[in-house]
């Protein structure tokens, strides 16, 4: 939620790719700096796994975060944080249809699912106009 509220108070000060890019370099520092903290750290690994890391961190951040600043520019805040919010809904169901496709058990557990039903219901909950009558 902050991230959302400094990229719509930010998107009228600086151009938007040199916010995305700012993003991305904060996201990597602050992710190789957790990593290092938090994980055992193996370099062969690392090496190893380059094309996957680079091409998670090109098109799940740094694409998403492009993607996201400009469809803040241009639309309301919070319509695009209820969107980025269905994060976990379509993942989830992505999921299922993987595993599905390839003849898999589906290993997700009920409360994966109550959770995805409350974001859905908080989505569209948001969007209803409760008005009072007089």
């Amino acid at each position: 939620a902050l991230q959302i509220i400094l990229v719509d108070y930010y998107i009228n000060e600086v151009d938007a790719l040199k916010l995305s890019c700012g993003q991305a370099a904060v996201c990597s520092i602050l992710s190789a700096i957790l990593s290092i903290c938090t994980e055992t750290v193996n370099w062969s690994q690392i090496s190893a796994a380059i094309f996957p890391l680079v091409y998670l961190g090109v098109f799940s951040s740094a694409i998403g975060y492009t993607l996201q600043i400009f469809s803040q520019r241009n639309g309301n805040p919070t319509v695009v944080t209820l969107i980025l919010s269905t994060e976990s809904v379509f993942a989830l169901l992505f999921n299922i249809l993987a595993c599905l496709a390839m003849g898999q058990s589906i290993q997700e557990t009920p409360l994966q699912f109550v959770g995805c039903a409350l974001m859905l219901v908080a989505i569209f909950l948001s969007q209803v106009n409760f008005k009072r009558k007089k």
